[in-house]
Parts: C-alpha cells; sequence; structure tokens
C-alpha cells in the first residue's frame, strides 16, 4: 500500500522522507575513497598574496587619508627642517597636553566691552583709539556671510583644492597646503603638535581660486583706514 512520494527532485517509494543526512549522502565521516567533500580541503587552499590582501584592505577612504598624510609630513619637513617628523620631535614638549598652558585660572578680565553697533567712529576714536585704550568689540561677525558659510564640509567643497601659505622654507619660500589637507591636519596632528602648522596667506584676497573669500566678510568701521595705500601696490611692507 505504499504511496510514490517525492522530495525536491529524487523520488522514492514508502511513507517515511529520508533522513536528514541527505537523500543518497553517506553519513558523515563516512565519505567513500573515491567521494571527497563538494568542498575544498583546507590543505589545498591557497593562501592569498600580500598584493591580494592589500587590495582587499584597500579604501577610497584609506586611500585619501594616507595621501593627506603625506602632504602634511611634506609640509612639516619644509616649515622646520630642524624638526624630525619621522622621530616625533612634533610633540616631543607635550605642550599641547600642558594644563597650565591653557587654563585661565587667576587670569583676570577687566577689559571693557562694547557693541559695534552702539558705539560710533568718532566716539572710538576719542574713548579708545586716542588714548590706546584696550576694548573688546562684540557684534563684529554677526552679519558676516562667513558666519554660516565657513563650515568645513562647505570649505572643502569651494576651496578644498586651494593651496594655502602654512609657513616658509629655509630659503624664504612660501610653503603651502591644499585646504582639505589642512583641516585634515586641524582635526589630527594639531592637537598634538608642540608648535602647529598655521595658515597665515597675505594673497588669498588676490588669487584666483580663492578670492571669493573676501566676499564673505567685511572690514569693521573702526578699521576701514588703509596706511599700506601710501607705500604702493609694488612693494609693500
Amino acid at each position: 500500500e505504499g504511496t510514490h512520494r517525492r522530495s525536491g527532485d529524487a523520488g522514492f517509494l514508502g511513507k517515511d522522507p529520508p533522513s536528514e543526512q541527505g537523500f543518497g549522502r553517506l553519513p558523515a565521516g563516512k565519505e567513500s575513497k573515491g567521494q571527497g567533500s563538494p568542498t575544498t580541503s583546507s590543505k589545498s587552499r591557497k593562501e592569498p598574496s600580500s598584493k591580494e590582501k592589500s587590495r582587499k584592505e584597500w579604501s577610497p577612504n584609506r586611500d585619501k587619508h594616507e595621501r593627506a598624510e603625506r602632504r602634511i609630513r611634506h609640509a612639516k619637513r619644509g616649515t622646520r627642517s630642524e624638526i624630525s617628523v619621522s622621530r616625533g620631535e612634533w610633540t616631543t614638549r607635550g605642550y599641547a597636553k600642558m594644563e597650565s598652558l591653557s587654563s585661565t585660572e587667576g587670569l583676570v578680565d577687566s577689559f571693557p566691552r562694547i557693541h559695534v553697533d552702539e558705539v560710533s567712529l568718532e566716539e572710538f576714536i576719542e574713548r579708545f583709539e586716542k588714548p590706546r585704550q584696550p576694548v573688546v568689540i562684540l557684534g563684529l561677525t554677526d552679519q558676516w556671510p562667513a558666519a554660516e558659510k565657513w563650515e568645513f564640509s562647505e570649505l572643502v567643497k569651494t576651496f578644498g583644492s586651494h593651496k594655502f601659505k602654512v609657513g616658509s622654507d629655509d630659503d624664504g619660500y612660501a610653503v603651502r597646503l591644499k585646504l582639505k589637507y589642512y583641516l585634515h591636519y586641524l582635526k589630527t596632528h594639531a592637537l598634538e603638535d608642540d608648535s602647529p602648522l598655521y595658515i597665515f596667506d597675505g594673497t588669498f584676497a588676490d588669487r584666483k581660486t580663492s578670492k571669493d573669500l573676501a566676499k564673505d566678510y567685511t572690514m569693521p568701521k573702526y578699521f576701514q583706514e588703509d596706511l599700506f595705500q601710501h607705500v604702493g601696490e609694488k612693494r609693500r611692507p
């Protein structure tokens, strides 16, 4: 009275299905000499070469990181040839981690404060410029486009490939670094270096790829007089 049943594509007679070992297969560990496992044995599996391993580990982000690191090392060697990058001499003194250098404990701030919208140019000259009185001016950047536009992501998008001056070499020539690499530096090495690289570029407003930065801020009304106009444009001090 047995009925004909099918399991997958393998037909068999009887009421009971094949065992969990699988239809037509020998129990585990009982394979015949000529009937090996369908998978390749660990002995015959070839180990990947170091080149293949590096290809697998490669990623676009890692490539960008390494490129930025190379450019930063090059800039460091250019600006401070007397300090070894490879020997870690940029962080030897540990200034960045000295709390005594960043602490404001015991300091007294007694400087007067004014708001730019509340003090006219004439009053500023009489109260602070003529007597040479230091003052903290509030509100100067409130209306600047830079206050909103100069986020890291936006700066990289617009000016990331522009090279800014980060120092001078032993012969007095400018050492420049692309902004995208400098911002990478700010998030990494600048937090530890004893004497960090910094952008001090007096020509950015005259250069084609960076002059638009000058549109994002305005000179405060108290300091619009340009004394350099008296020395000409060719040989400014």
